[in-house]
């Protein structure tokens, strides 16, 4: 009976990370689930599977904050809410700030705005690939 409860507790458990979709929280479950035999291994499985994919798009997307490169950090955003990753709304206002230094490069109309938005460029740290279209 014993047994029974703590796999159910477990499984209570497993349920509740898996609904808050922190990877830090399913890493946590998972190890201390880890030696607990179940019945029916669903949400053992259904936890690892989500882990794998919220790590994958937490990757994507820390390396796409890294690069500045607003295309790329676009997708990881995409794939970032396409798997309910929690607490992006940084990353979307970095997003939002290079595209709008980008914009201001695009419509800089003359020599002194596009100096002015080359600048602005070099400060949001823009990759050189990008600013050097507009040198």
């Amino acid at each position: 009976v014993a047994r029974q409860q703590g796999a159910d507790q477990a499984q209570s458990a497993l349920i509740r990370a898996i609904e808050a979709r922190r990877i830090e929280l399913l890493v946590q479950t998972l190890d201390e689930v880890r030696d607990i035999e179940f019945s029916d291994s669903r949400y053992v499985d259904e936890a690892t599977a989500l882990l794998e994919e919220l790590q994958a798009a937490d990757t994507a997307l820390r390396e796409a904050v890294e690069a500045r490169d607003p295309g790329p950090l676009q997708e990881a955003l995409r794939l970032s809410e396409e798997v309910k990753l929690p607490d992006i709304s940084a990353e979307a206002d970095l997003l939002r700030m290079l595209e709008g230094v980008l914009l201001g490069l695009r419509e800089a109309p003359g020599i002194d705005p596009l100096v002015r938005a080359l600048k602005a460029g070099y400060d949001a740290r823009l990759p050189k690939h990008i600013l050097s279209d507009f040198e």
